[in-house]
C-alpha cells in the first residue's frame, strides 16, 4: 500500500458523504438552516482540495470549489424563502418550492461529487490495466481542452461518462455511451448521408489531412462501429479494444467537429 492509498480511500469516504448529504437536502426530508449549507460548502471545497494533491494519477480534474461569492450569493436566495416557510408553522413538508434556491447549488454539488468517486475508485480500486488507464486519462486531459475551447457540454458529459464506465470495466455501456456522441457529431456534419462521403466531405474541407488514410479509414470503423452498437446489431458485445477505440474516436471526431463548428460560423 502507498503512502496515498489511506488518503484516496479515505477521500473516497467524505465524498460519499457529502453526496448523501446533498442528496438529502434536495429530497426535501429535513430542515435546513444556514448553517448546514455552509458547513456542506466547507466540507465540499476542502474534499476537491485534496483530490486535487492526486492530480498527478488522474491528469486533469475538472471539478470546481464553490467561491465564498457563490456561497453568499445561494444564502441570500436561501433566507428569501424562510417567510413562506414561516407562515407555514414550520411544516417543511408542505413547501413544495422551499429548497428552490438550492437545487443548483445541491445538483452541482452531487454531480461533483458522483465524478470525484468514479475517480477514485478508478486508482483506488483499478478495473483495468495500468496501460488502458493511462490512455483514458489522456483522453479526460483532451476532453477537458476542447471543452475550454467550446466543445458542447452534452457531448462531453457524454464522453466523460463512458470513460468512466470504461475506468470500470463495463465495455459495453462504455461503448454505447461513446457512441452516441459519435453518431450525433458525425450526423450534424453530414446529415444522412453515407458515412464515406460525410469522410469526404471532411476531408474536401481541410478537417482531416488528404495524405492520413489511417485517420480516415479509423473515423469509418468508429463510425460504423458506433451505429452498430447504437441500432443496427443486437448481437455485437463490447470488449476493452472496442470501448477505447471508440473513446479515442469520439475525442477525436470532437476535435473536428468543434473546428467544423467554428467554419460553419
Amino acid at each position: 500500500m502507498t503512502e496515498r492509498e489511506p488518503l484516496k480511500r479515505g477521500l473516497y469516504g467524505r465524498f460519499k458523504e457529502i453526496k448523501r448529504l446533498a442528496e438529502l437536502f434536495l429530497r426535501g426530508e429535513v430542515d435546513i438552516r444556514d448553517r448546514d449549507i455552509v458547513i456542506l460548502i466547507e466540507e465540499y471545497n476542502s474534499a476537491v482540495e485534496s483530490l486535487y494533491s492526486l492530480k498527478d494519477k488522474v491528469g486533469r480534474i475538472g471539478l470546481a470549489k464553490i467561491s465564498r461569492e457563490e456561497m453568499e450569493q445561494e444564502l441570500v436566495g436561501f433566507a428569501l424563502s424562510r417567510p413562506v416557510k414561516d407562515i407555514l408553522n414550520g411544516k417543511f413538508r408542505e413547501i413544495i418550492d422551499y429548497s428552490l434556491p438550492l437545487r443548483p447549488l445541491l445538483i452541482r454539488i452531487l454531480t461533483s461529487c458522483e465524478e470525484a468517486l468514479n475517480i477514485l475508485e478508478s486508482i483506488a480500486w483499478p478495473k483495468i490495466s495500468q496501460a488502458a488507464f493511462n490512455i483514458l486519462r489522456g483522453l479526460r486531459d483532451s476532453l477537458a481542452e476542447l471543452e475550454e475551447k467550446g466543445l458542447d457540454s452534452d457531448i462531453c458529459r457524454n464522453i466523460l461518462k463512458a470513460i468512466s464506465e470504461c475506468e470500470e470495466g463495463h465495455y459495453l455501456a462504455s461503448a454505447l455511451i461513446a457512441s452516441r456522441p459519435i453518431v450525433y457529431m458525425i450526423e450534424q456534419m453530414g446529415g444522412n448521408r453515407p458515412t464515406e462521403k460525410i469522410v469526404k466531405m471532411l476531408v474536401d474541407v481541410g478537417l482531416i489531412p488528404k495524405d492520413r488514410k489511417d485517420e480516415q479509414r479509423e473515423l469509418l470503423m468508429a463510425v460504423r462501429t458506433a451505429r452498430n452498437f447504437l441500432a443496427h446489431r443486437v448481437d455485437v458485445y463490447a470488449g476493452p479494444d472496442d470501448a477505447l477505440l471508440l473513446l479515442g474516436a469520439s475525442v477525436k471526431l470532437a476535435r473536428i467537429y468543434l473546428k467544423w463548428l467554428q467554419k460553419e460560423r
